[in-house]
């Protein structure tokens, strides 16, 4: 059984490729539920969050659910928006910022 970071990462990336098959509630299913322990575990500044968090809110654009995809993406703006200077942003994060805020202009 794969665990850790490694679960997460391969969670990011199936729900990824779910959206682009127009397999939207799919990803939504693989991911909302470890997103929401996320938050009530305290844990919306963690890389693990903000990693599976992007494609939740790409789910809901896709399921037309725009408020529900407009409220997650500007939390996780403000989220990067906290941690700037705090955390170290890797290219994987850093192309999770740019694509929450062209998410937000469609969405907007």
């Amino acid at each position: 059984m794969v665990g850790g970071s490694a679960r997460y990462h391969i969670m990011y990336h199936l729900a990824d490729v779910y959206c682009e098959l127009d397999k939207a509630e799919e990803a939504e299913k693989l991911i909302v539920d470890e997103v929401s322990r996320l938050r009530v575990d305290g844990k919306q500044s963690s890389k693990r969050f903000r990693r599976l968090a992007l494609p939740l809110a790409e789910a809901y654009i896709r399921q037309g659910r725009l408020e529900a995809a407009r409220s997650v993406l500007q939390e996780l703006l403000e989220l990067f928006k906290l941690l700037k200077g705090e955390v170290r942003f890797d290219v994987t994060d850093q192309l999770g910022h740019v694509r929450s805020m062209i998410d937000l202009a469609h969405v907007s």
